[in-house]
């Protein structure tokens, strides 16, 4: 298959660029094919996507067609590192964060996107982005910093073991 030519072809191959050509290509190929995953998984092999901006905004896009909202805020965030302000790539990052459960994050992002600004692609993004915040998220805290904390899972771990392990003393 077209796949495994490219893989002999990426092993035997010493120039990064020519490399990079053919990772793209792959990942055009699993686009095509309906695998967005795999196609951004492709684009994260590349040696050198700082040249090409618009790889980090596709790797953004084809993680968020694949629901992988992590992988996508990571490249829409890399993106906005490189190319502050674009509006596409804020529209991505306030998509990704609010499927996230960061409705306070995204929130503040759609709220900095004028309206006015926006063509029609962009508005139907906004629009869905907006209909997606629970209109009680103001009072929702955000709890994402649990999950970000690896010491809180050990702590977590520990007490279910803990409370399998001495369960006929709890609960007598």
């Amino acid at each position: 298959s077209a796949l495994s030519a490219w893989n002999r072809s990426i092993e035997k191959e010493s120039e990064k660029e020519v490399i990079d050509d053919i990772l793209k290509k792959r990942s055009d190929t699993f686009s095509a094919l309906g695998k967005p995953y795999n196609a951004g998984k492709e684009l994260e092999k590349m040696n050198f996507p700082r040249n090409n901006p618009t790889t980090i905004m596709e790797k953004g896009d084809f993680f968020t067609q694949s629901g992988d909202y992590h992988l996508a805020e990571e490249a829409y965030l890399e993106y906005l590192d490189a190319f502050p302000g674009n509006t596409d790539a804020s529209l991505g990052l306030a998509n990704a964060q609010i499927n996230l459960g960061k409705y306070q994050k995204g929130k503040k992002i759609l709220d900095s996107i004028p309206e006015s600004s926006l063509n029609p692609k962009q508005m139907d993004l906004y629009t869905k982005t907006k209909m997606n915040i629970p209109e009680q998220s103001e009072k929702l805290p955000d709890l994402t910093f649990l999950f970000r904390n690896h010491v809180l899972y050990l702590f977590i771990i520990i007490g279910i073991v803990g409370i399998v392990f001495f369960r006929k003393k709890i609960f007598k």
